[in-house]
């Protein structure tokens, strides 16, 4: 199955998933797949909306790290909001943008925040500062992943005091209660404010607020489900896949108009996953399997799983699962070795 798998196109082998009107028009045949297995291993495998998304933030991100814009008669509003449907590879996107720029990247999940109020320590505005001093005037990414859920509705003390703090992290401040690391201390040591230690110079606190304006470039990662409209479509052979539409702005206004506003008026959407970009991305990660039993059931497996992909918005996610299926599957099929165990002893 997996050879007669191999070798038909694309347009033959998912025909039934789409309805002619709108079938794919794309003959590259599996096969070629086979010949290409001899890459580099480490390849960056995006989605077609993922490598767009990515190409419309590197124009910002470059202008928001490379500094130099203190002097400019206003500051620029760079700090961007990805939003997409969940397993769509928002925070991946962010954190390539920090690959391809050569750049520090942190990634920051809004749900783990902890406040500088908070007993237990470290603080995550102070984990902030940290990184902050190891950038040494040079260019980062900060990602604030899950951002939708400090929502209107769902307000507590403990979200109430995450947005102030966001709110001086979004302004290029630095809160009084944050940490910073000490100068004299070495890396590795994040507070250096014990006996031992000297305590951080009175002007960091000022050099780390001016690398946080002018070099680190925040995007903010969210994926407001609810407002994704959805909707069946017929795609053949009675079988149906939901059709997702794009949220209206407005729908992000969930979230504070306070904190929504330090965020660029543009947002940056990352649509669900069609038919071709499944298409798209399962080629191109069989092109980098090397084992040919793995790379047998991979084909094996793909149009089921494309299928449930499809049905159930499963996005990039599907695709890790089917990695694990096929090797499983690949495993499997080898033949078992037989092992002698003990009997427990009675």
């Amino acid at each position: 199955m997996s050879s007669e798998l191999g070798s038909k196109p694309v347009e033959t082998r998912f025909d039934h998933l789409a309805p002619p009107s709108r079938r794919l028009r794309v003959r590259h045949g599996f096969g070629a797949v086979v010949r290409a297995m001899k890459t580099n291993r480490n390849v960056e495998i995006l989605s077609p909306p993922q490598q767009a998304l990515l190409n419309q933030l590197l124009p910002v991100a470059r202008i928001a790290t490379a500094g130099g814009n203190e002097h400019l008669p206003v500051r620029l509003r760079t700090h961007s909001i990805i939003c997409g449907p969940s397993g769509g590879g928002k925070s991946f996107v962010a954190s390539s943008l920090g690959m391809r720029l050569g750049l520090p990247i942190m990634v920051i999940n809004v749900s783990s925040w902890v406040v500088l109020s908070a007993k237990n320590e470290p603080w995550t505005f102070s984990l902030i500062c940290d990184w902050l001093g190891g950038l040494h005037g040079k260019g980062g990414i900060l990602v604030l992943d899950e951002i939708e859920k400090l929502t209107i509705p769902n307000i507590t003390d403990w979200n109430s005091l995450v947005m102030l703090e966001l709110h001086s992290l979004l302004d290029g401040l630095i809160p009084q209660a944050a940490r910073l690391p000490s100068s004299a201390s070495p890396s590795g040591d994040l507070w250096g404010e014990s006996e031992a230690d000297e305590p951080p110079d009175p002007a960091l606190r000022t050099k780390l607020a001016e690398c946080l304006r002018n070099r680190v470039f925040v995007v903010a990662c969210g994926a407001w489900q609810a407002a994704w409209g959805v909707m069946k479509a017929e795609i053949g052979f009675g079988s149906t896949v939901p059709q997702q539409s794009t949220p209206s702005s407005t729908q992000l206004l969930s979230i504070s108009p306070e904190l929504r506003k330090r965020f660029r008026n543009e947002v940056a959407w990352l649509p669900p996953l069609g038919l071709a970009d499944y298409l798209t991305v399962s080629a191109n990660i069989a092109s980098q399997i090397r084992d040919p039993k793995i790379l047998r059931e991979w084909n094996a497996l793909e149009e089921a799983a494309i299928q449930e992909a499809m049905a159930n918005g499963l996005g990039m996610r599907v695709f890790e699962e089917l990695m694990l299926s096929a090797m499983l599957s690949a495993k499997g099929r080898q033949e078992p070795r037989l092992e002698t165990i003990d009997p427990p002893s009675i």
